[in-house]
């Protein structure tokens, strides 16, 4: 059998996707990640001379391909800023609509919210913690679980863990929930409790409530 089920493989590539909270695998922007951004610029230059050469809705390939490759797993791993702010500059260049000396984020507001190609991947993280929540809250009993739903005691030490990192502007070494608070930030929510949050309106969200599909259509009006 071993010519035909071929050999055990001892090991599998690293995917630079790190859900850990131990801060010795926490950085801004793994080797992995890199990488993958390297190839992702390189994709970009060859769409750039297709769009000199005449080629039309280089715009959606940039969105549904290059935009999709190098945020995988930005949920649990998060983007960093300036790879966001690089992505829309980009987006509206490919579309001829960017502005020079205007900033790229405004410049998205002005189309619907589907045209910003890194809203999702900038709200990734949260919408994966409310997740965690939203789980705790229909119990392991339901279907719609997996196995392995973390606690409310786990939330609430990952959460206070993160804060600690998000107060000294390191968010990134708290893993996943220092993503999802820097998330939140981003358009001016801040975490009351673990799981409470209070929108730029001063208006309470409770994790609780509603479904992380929800939140996401929320955060994206904010």
């Amino acid at each position: 059998m071993g010519k035909r089920a071929g050999e055990l493989v001892q090991n599998a590539k690293t995917l630079g996707v790190y859900s850990t909270l131990d801060i010795r695998q926490r950085r801004k922007w793994s080797h992995v990640r890199k990488g993958r951004w390297v190839a992702t610029r390189q994709r970009l230059q060859r769409l750039r001379h297709l769009k000199k050469a005449g080629a039309k809705q280089v715009g959606e390939v940039f969105t549904t391909g290059i935009v999709a490759a190098v945020t995988y797993a930005a949920d649990t791993t998060g983007v960093p800023p300036k790879q966001l702010t690089s992505m829309r500059a980009d987006k509206l260049s490919l579309d001829m609509e960017f502005l020079t000396g205007v900033d790229t984020e405004l410049q998205c507001l002005l189309y619907p919210t589907a045209y910003d190609p890194c809203l999702k991947i900038q709200a990734a993280p949260l919408l994966r913690y409310h997740k965690e929540v939203w789980w705790i809250g229909l119990g392991t009993a339901s279907n719609q679980c997996p196995g392995d739903v973390l606690s409310m005691t786990d939330i609430r030490q990952a959460h206070e863990q993160a804060q600690e990192w998000f107060k000294k502007g390191q968010y990134y070494k708290a893993g996943p929930v220092g993503h999802a608070l820097h998330a939140a930030s981003l358009v001016t929510w801040k975490f009351v409790t673990p799981f409470d949050i209070e929108d730029q309106n001063g208006d309470p969200i409770s994790l609780w409530a509603g479904t992380p599909t929800c939140l996401g259509d929320v955060y994206a009006k904010a």
